[in-house]
């Protein structure tokens, strides 16, 4: 092990924080934020309290058969002591080149702009000679964090187009967010392609459903009756683009599709329902017809999801769908 940069080292995941310590020594200068920044609610919050509140409601869905907890009281969480902030000089955001990554680059380099006046350093691997695309540094070994890229100080304009975006992702407003992007297209090289993968959490008009959903439908017919195959499947086709959603949110996906608040549930589950390799799934009627381009999910069934800032909502009359490569009002 070698000792890290002097100043403050912010990772997104444990399994990434893992990896690093596993190279480095200096533990009490890593804080980790372990929130799912792509799924579930994102609405922009009048304070990290009610921030907290937001997401700790919606991370404990994920994980029904255990307890309430506070996922956000850990030492090493990164939001859990914003004034730790003020107190480097120098700060490093390392990163891969996920959705969930370039996501997290933002949500840092809005927090820092906040709450610190840190100058801020960019780690963020890619495609690298003798690496596949590096999506994730929990990914790596640690010669290969060792051997990391250059850190690249951030420029102010840099920063500045990074809080347009966080701004604009937690906005309830979805063609912000798709401007800012365009907008800062030039600027946000390094991260507009992955971040413009979030448009297809948005439901198609055809099938009613967004891209994991149906995905998950399509394996179920392929890969069940496991729901633990199903998801391992899954989750390899968005490790092909870079969108590394994790098997609690799949597995709650499954779930959603099922649960009885829908007229024409799309799934049959059976078994425990509270764990993964414990449950079996299989596709209703309506399921096979909708798999099949014969049916709609909506709008005998609704619609109530969050991307980012936006709830789309069948009640609210808030819909929108990703449409060749496009964002429409429904």
């Amino acid at each position: 092990m070698k000792a890290a940069a002097p100043g403050l080292h912010m990772l997104h995941g444990d399994s990434a924080a893992s990896s690093w310590r596993s190279a480095f020594e200096d533990d009490d200068r890593v804080r980790i934020n372990r929130d799912i920044l792509s799924c579930g609610p994102m609405l922009a919050q009048e304070s990290m309290t009610d921030w907290h509140r937001m997401r700790n409601g919606y991370l404990t869905q994920l994980h029904p058969q255990r307890e309430a907890r506070n996922y956000f009281q850990s030492d090493v969480e990164l939001t859990a002591d914003l004034q730790l902030l003020e107190e480097f000089e120098t700060a490093y955001i390392w990163a891969g080149a996920s959705v969930e990554d370039c996501l997290f680059v933002l949500f840092c380099v809005q927090l820092l702009s906040t709450h610190s006046h840190a100058e801020c350093f960019l780690i963020q691997y890619g495609a690298r000679e003798g690496l596949d695309c590096v999506w994730s540094i929990g990914l790596l070994r640690s010669d290969q964090i060792l051997d990391h890229p250059t850190p690249s100080r951030l420029s102010q304009s840099f920063r500045d187009a990074c809080c347009r975006a966080w701004t604009a992702y937690t906005s309830p407003d979805p063609e912000s967010f798709v401007d800012c992007l365009q907008g800062d297209a030039s600027e946000l090289a390094s991260l507009t392609p992955r971040l413009m993968t979030l448009l297809k959490r948005y439901p198609s008009r055809s099938s009613g459903l967004m891209l994991w959903d149906m995905r998950l439908l399509e394996n179920v017919s392929k890969y069940g009756p496991k729901a633990a195959s199903v998801i391992g499947h899954t989750l390899a086709e968005g490790y092909e683009d870079g969108d590394l959603v994790g098997d609690l949110y799949l597995f709650h996906r499954l779930l959603c599709m099922h649960e009885s608040q829908n007229t024409s549930p799309l799934l049959e589950l059976r078994g425990a329902t509270t764990s993964i390799r414990d449950t079996d799934v299989e596709l209703t009627e309506f399921g096979k017809l909708v798999v099949d381009g014969q049916a709609c999910a909506h709008p005998k069934n609704p619609i109530d999801e969050w991307v980012g800032g936006v709830h789309l909502s069948s009640t609210e009359k808030n819909l929108w769908s990703f449409e060749e490569g496009r964002l429409v009002r429904w």
